[in-house]
C-alpha cells in the first residue's frame, strides 16, 4: 500500500537533457531545484529541439521507470504525466513544455527565440529574464486561461516596479492601443476589476497586431490550436467521485480537501469539492454543472452523507469520461484504521493507473490516431508511447 505522493526528484533528469545538447528554460517555480518544486515543470525548449525533446522524454521516462498516465498535444503547450511506485511512494513528474513563447491561439506576444536569448543560465538549466517571467505569468492568465492572476498579485508588487520602463514599453509595442501605464499600476495594486477589463482588450489588441504582421502563419497556428483544443476537450478528460467519511467536525473536511489537493492536484486542471445536497432540484443542477466540469478537465470530489464506520476515508468512481473503465472503478480503496493522508494516497494510485489505462484505449483508436496525432506529425511519439 502507497502511503504518499511526492515530486520526483530532477538531479537525474536536467544531468540527462544536458549531457545530450538541449537547452532546458524553467519559466517558474525554479527556486528550489532540483530537489524541490512546485506540483509541475514548466520548460520552454528551442523550436528546433521540440520534438527531439519530445521523443528524447518519453526514453528517459523508460529509463527511470515512470510510467505515463497522461499526454496532452496542444499547439501552444504539450503536457506529460508520469509516475512511479518506489517504497510505498508515489513519485510523479509532471511536465508542461512550449517552444512558442508567450501566445495566444497562434498570436504571439513574445517569441523563443527572445526568452532564450535574455534567459540566463543557472546550473544545467536557464531562467527567463525579470521582466518575461512577469509578462508571462500575467498574460498566460489573462489571455489562455481569461482569468486574473490573483496569486501573483504580491509578486507583481514587489517585483514589477524595478522594470516598471520596460514593462510599458513591452506593453506599447506588442498590445498596441492599450493603456499600458493603467494596466501596469492594476497589476502592482491588484486591482481585481480593472484587470478583468483588460482581458478582451489584450486579446484584441494582439489579434490586430498579429493579422497585420504575418496573416498566413498566424491563420495556420490558430486553426492548428483550436482544432486541438476542441479535440482535447471533447475527450471528457475530468473525473468524478464519491468521497465518503464520517466527518462530524467541519475542520475534518478541511484537512481533507486540502490533502486532496496535494497529492490530486496538476493531474486534473482543478480539484472541484461539492456536497451532495439533500434537496432533489439541487441535485439535478448539481449534476447539470458537474457534466458541464467532466468537459474541463476537473476531478469532481462529492461528499456523501455518513455511510461508512467512524474516521474511515472511501473512494467510489461514477460515471465518467470513459465508459470503457468506469465500470471496473466501483471501489477505489477501502480502508480501515489508517490515517486520511494514507488513505487518499491508495485512492490517487488507483486514479493515475485509470488514467493509464484509458490512454491506452484511446490510442488503439483509429480517430485518435490519425486526425490527432498524424495531422500534426507525432507518429513517432505515438509509437513510443504504446510501449
Amino acid at each position: 500500500m502507497v502511503k504518499q505522493v511526492v515530486n520526483y526528484k530532477l538531479s537525474k533528469f536536467f544531468n540527462h537533457f544536458s549531457s545530450r545538447g538541449f537547452e532546458l528554460l524553467v519559466l517558474r517555480g525554479y527556486e528550489g531545484l532540483p530537489e524541490s518544486y512546485r506540483g509541475d515543470l514548466d520548460l520552454e525548449v528551442p523550436i528546433f529541439q521540440y520534438k527531439r525533446f519530445v521523443n528524447e522524454l518519453l526514453t528517459f521516462s523508460s529509463l527511470e521507470g515512470l510510467r505515463l498516465l497522461r499526454y496532452v498535444y496542444r499547439p501552444h503547450v504539450s503536457s506529460f504525466k508520469f509516475y512511479r511506485v518506489i517504497d510505498s511512494v508515489i513519485e510523479r513528474l509532471i511536465i508542461d513544455v512550449t517552444c512558442r513563447g508567450g501566445t495566444w491561439f497562434g498570436f504571439s506576444y513574445l517569441s523563443n527565440e527572445e526568452l532564450f536569448a535574455k534567459s540566463h543560465r543557472v546550473g544545467l538549466w536557464r531562467i527567463p529574464c525579470s521582466l518575461h517571467e512577469l509578462v508571462l505569468k500575467a498574460f498566460t492568465n489573462m489571455l489562455i486561461g481569461s482569468s486574473v492572476p490573483e496569486k501573483y498579485f504580491v509578486e507583481f508588487a514587489m517585483r514589477l516596479p524595478f522594470v516598471k520602463e520596460e514593462f510599458i514599453e513591452f506593453i506599447r509595442e506588442r498590445f498596441p492601443g492599450t493603456d499600458a501605464e493603467k494596466l501596469y499600476n492594476a497589476l502592482v495594486n491588484g486591482d481585481h476589476l480593472s484587470l478583468k477589463g483588460f482581458i478582451p482588450k489584450l486579446k484584441y489588441a494582439l489579434i490586430k497586431r498579429g493579422l497585420r504582421s504575418n496573416l498566413l502563419k498566424t491563420l495556420e497556428v490558430t486553426v492548428e490550436t483550436f482544432i486541438a483544443e476542441v479535440y482535447y476537450y471533447a475527450q471528457k478528460n475530468g473525473l468524478k467521485i464519491y468521497m465518503l467519511c464520517n466527518c462530524k467536525e467541519p475542520s475534518k473536511w478541511s484537512d481533507i480537501e486540502r490533502i486532496l489537493g496535494e497529492q490530486c492536484g496538476h493531474v486534473w486542471k482543478r480539484i472541484v469539492v461539492w456536497k451532495e445536497p439533500g434537496n432533489v432540484y439541487a441535485r439535478i443542477v448539481n449534476r447539470i454543472f458537474q457534466q458541464f466540469e467532466l468537459f474541463r478537465d476537473r476531478l469532481i470530489v462529492i461528499q456523501t452523507p455518513q455511510v461508512a464506520g467512524e474516521g474511515e476515508i472511501l473512494f467510489f468512481c461514477s460515471r465518467c469520461g470513459c465508459k470503457d473503465l468506469s465500470h471496473h472503478m466501483r471501489e477505489i480503496c477501502r480502508s480501515r484504521g489508517i490515517d486520511d493522508a494514507t488513505t487518499i494516497a491508495e485512492g490517487v494510485l488507483r486514479l493515475y493507473q485509470w488514467l493509464e489505462a484509458r490512454n491506452r484505449i484511446r490510442r488503439r483508436r483509429w480517430i485518435y490516431r490519425n486526425i490527432l496525432w498524424r495531422a500534426f506529425g507525432y507518429e513517432k511519439v505515438l509509437i513510443k508511447t504504446k510501449q
